[in-house]
C-alpha cells in the first residue's frame, strides 16, 4: 500500500490567516513545491468562492478550493 501524502486541505479563518486576515508569507511557495511532489493543495472555508479566489489569485490554477461550508467545490 502506498502511504505518501496527496492532499493538504486547510481551513482559512483561525487557521491559514492570522489576526490580520492574511496569509502565511512564502504560502503560495509552498504550495509550489507541494504540486513538484505531487501533493494537491485545497483551501477549505465557508467563505464565498470570489472572495477566495481573491486570496489564492496568484495560485488558483494550482489548487482547488472547498467553498460556501461545503456547496461548492472547485478545481
Amino acid at each position: 500500500m502506498d502511504e505518501r501524502i496527496r492532499l493538504v486541505v486547510s481551513d482559512l479563518d483561525g487557521t491559514l490567516l492570522n489576526d490580520k486576515g492574511e496569509l502565511p508569507e512564502g504560502l503560495f511557495a509552498e504550495i509550489g513545491r507541494l504540486k513538484a511532489k505531487g501533493i494537491a493543495f485545497c483551501a477549505a472555508s465557508g467563505r464565498q468562492y470570489d472572495n477566495m479566489l481573491r486570496l489564492f489569485y496568484d495560485v488558483k490554477q494550482d489548487i482547488s478550493f472547498i467553498c460556501e461550508n461545503g456547496c461548492l467545490v472547485k478545481k
